[in-house]
């Protein structure tokens, strides 16, 4: 049997696991997210890449001076960054639409 004092203790507890799961489910899902781009560079001047898709769609990106670029996994210079080379554009964004993503890496095809 329960005492008037266990009672209570349980009813704060139930109040605090549903005021846990109230505000834990009020958080923001909405999160960056890793996307990736493969295409052929179009352009790449003052730090804006823009790249064309397969299936035409164009992307642009606006390169850090600390965005890493890579061939074939060694860290080559952005002026490797040339209209006409295939690229994968690895970034973290809400969607793959977003204007104006955060780019991880460029990796350049061999």
């Amino acid at each position: 049997m329960m005492t008037r004092r266990s009672r209570h203790t349980l009813a704060r507890i139930s109040t605090l696991v549903a005021l846990s799961a109230l505000l834990l489910s009020a958080a923001p899902t909405e999160a960056h997210q890793p996307f990736r781009v493969d295409g052929t560079i179009s352009t790449f001047e003052n730090r804006v890449l823009v790249v064309k898709t397969r299936e035409g769609e164009s992307f642009t990106f606006r390169l850090q001076e600390s965005t890493t670029v890579r061939r074939e996994k060694n860290r080559v210079s952005q002026t490797e960054l040339r209209p006409g080379r295939r690229v994968d554009v690895h970034i973290m964004a809400d969607s793959l639409y977003d204007q104006d993503p955060f780019v991880l890496s460029v990796e350049l095809a061999p």
